[in-house]
């Protein structure tokens, strides 16, 4: 995570890493808190539409 304000931080995360841990059903944890992640509006891009598996990522 680097940087957070309460409850809200901004953080650079490998979306296929992302992607293949929700595809998994696993949480995504920074530290030992359970996480949302967001893509922003304004990004030109989103997470793979294809599953990932977590050898691929």
């Amino acid at each position: 995570l680097g940087t957070a304000a309460g409850t809200t931080g901004l953080a650079i995360a490998r979306i296929d890493r992302v992607k293949a841990a929700l595809d998994a059903g696993q949480p995504i944890m920074a530290d030992d808190v359970t996480v949302s992640l967001a893509i922003p509006a304004w990004a030109k891009f989103t997470f793979p539409q294809q599953p990932v598996g977590a050898e691929e990522a």
